[in-house]
């Protein structure tokens, strides 16, 4: 009997440390989503695309949407 209480027990931690293992890589997930929506939205703002980033958060957006851009440059090239 005690055998099954220990095996549920440890179901029960592998369950615990899951659970927060994914709520915290969402929240980072969802921590990279608000800068490149903070960044999008302070360039639109001051309508500077043309002059260099003010913030850092502008800078880290145009480096990932310019590789964002990039590659799907890439794959339309080849496309059929």
């Amino acid at each position: 009997m005690f055998a099954n209480a220990s095996l549920i027990e440890r179901d029960v931690i592998r369950m615990a440390l899951s659970i927060i293992i994914a709520t915290f890589l969402a929240g980072g997930v969802l921590g990279v989503f608000v800068t490149l929506v903070i960044g999008i939205h302070t360039e639109e703002r001051h309508m500077s695309l043309k002059s260099d980033p003010q913030t850092s958060a502008g800078a880290s957006t145009r480096q990932i949407l310019a590789h964002v851009r990039r590659s799907d440059d890439d794959i339309t090239k080849f496309a059929i």
